[in-house]
Protein backbone atom coordinates (compact mmCIF):
# COMPACT_ATOMS: atom_id res chain seq x y z
CA UNK A 1 0.00 0.00 0.00
CA UNK A 2 1.18 3.40 -0.79
CA UNK A 3 1.00 6.29 1.47
CA UNK A 4 0.52 10.10 0.83
CA UNK A 5 3.43 12.55 1.13
CA UNK A 6 2.19 14.88 3.34
CA UNK A 7 5.50 16.53 3.87
CA UNK A 8 5.35 19.14 0.54
CA UNK A 9 1.41 19.65 1.67
CA UNK A 10 2.41 20.41 5.80
CA UNK A 11 3.05 24.17 5.61
CA UNK A 12 -0.22 24.93 4.09
CA UNK A 13 -2.06 22.92 6.56
CA UNK A 14 -0.28 24.20 10.05
CA UNK A 15 -2.09 27.52 10.86
CA UNK A 16 -0.71 29.27 13.79
CA UNK A 17 -2.29 32.32 15.44
CA UNK A 18 -0.75 34.90 16.81
CA UNK A 19 -1.68 37.72 19.29
CA UNK A 20 0.36 41.21 19.00
CA UNK A 21 0.21 43.89 21.72
CA UNK A 22 1.53 47.11 20.71
CA UNK A 23 2.76 49.27 23.23
CA UNK A 24 2.15 53.21 22.93
CA UNK A 25 5.02 54.98 22.51
CA UNK A 26 4.59 58.25 24.67
CA UNK A 27 7.02 61.10 23.51
CA UNK A 28 8.07 63.78 25.58
CA UNK A 29 9.55 67.10 24.80
CA UNK A 30 8.89 69.38 21.11
CA UNK A 31 6.53 66.61 19.65
CA UNK A 32 4.42 66.19 22.70
CA UNK A 33 0.80 67.29 22.52
CA UNK A 34 0.95 70.97 23.95
CA UNK A 35 -1.46 72.16 25.58
CA UNK A 36 -2.64 76.46 24.84
CA UNK A 37 -3.94 78.93 27.91
CA UNK A 38 -7.47 79.43 26.97
CA UNK A 39 -8.16 81.64 29.68
CA UNK A 40 -7.55 84.57 28.40
CA UNK A 41 -9.82 84.68 26.10
CA UNK A 42 -12.23 85.63 28.36
CA UNK A 43 -10.61 89.14 28.56
CA UNK A 44 -11.46 91.53 25.65
CA UNK A 45 -8.30 93.30 25.30
CA UNK A 46 -6.49 90.05 25.70
CA UNK A 47 -8.89 88.64 22.73
CA UNK A 48 -8.76 91.21 20.56
CA UNK A 49 -4.37 91.70 20.96
CA UNK A 50 -4.54 87.84 19.82
CA UNK A 51 -6.42 88.35 17.20
CA UNK A 52 -4.05 91.05 15.72
CA UNK A 53 -1.15 89.20 16.38
CA UNK A 54 -2.68 86.27 13.98
CA UNK A 55 -3.53 88.05 11.52
CA UNK A 56 -0.05 90.13 11.55
CA UNK A 57 1.62 86.92 11.61
CA UNK A 58 -0.70 84.72 9.51
CA UNK A 59 -0.57 87.68 6.62
CA UNK A 60 3.46 87.67 6.75
CA UNK A 61 3.50 84.25 6.18
CA UNK A 62 1.16 84.06 4.24
CA UNK A 63 3.29 86.19 1.46
CA UNK A 64 6.14 84.30 2.34
CA UNK A 65 4.11 80.60 1.49
CA UNK A 66 3.41 82.44 -1.67
CA UNK A 67 7.05 83.32 -2.51
CA UNK A 68 8.29 79.79 -2.30
CA UNK A 69 8.29 78.05 -5.74
CA UNK A 70 7.35 74.62 -3.79
CA UNK A 71 5.24 73.98 -1.51
CA UNK A 72 4.37 70.60 -0.32
CA UNK A 73 1.84 69.19 2.70
CA UNK A 74 4.42 68.90 5.19
CA UNK A 75 5.94 72.69 4.63
CA UNK A 76 1.82 73.67 4.79
CA UNK A 77 1.65 71.85 8.02
CA UNK A 78 4.85 72.93 9.84
CA UNK A 79 3.79 76.62 8.04
CA UNK A 80 0.35 76.29 10.42
CA UNK A 81 2.39 75.03 13.19
CA UNK A 82 4.72 77.91 13.50
CA UNK A 83 1.85 80.82 13.24
CA UNK A 84 -0.40 79.41 15.55
CA UNK A 85 1.74 77.94 18.52
CA UNK A 86 3.47 81.13 18.81
CA UNK A 87 0.87 83.44 19.05
CA UNK A 88 -1.65 81.24 21.07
Amino acid sequence: MRRADVAADHYRLVVAKMKLKLRKHWTTGETAFKRFNTAFSRDADKLNGFKKALNNNSFQALQDLLQEDETTMEGNLRWIKTILTPTC
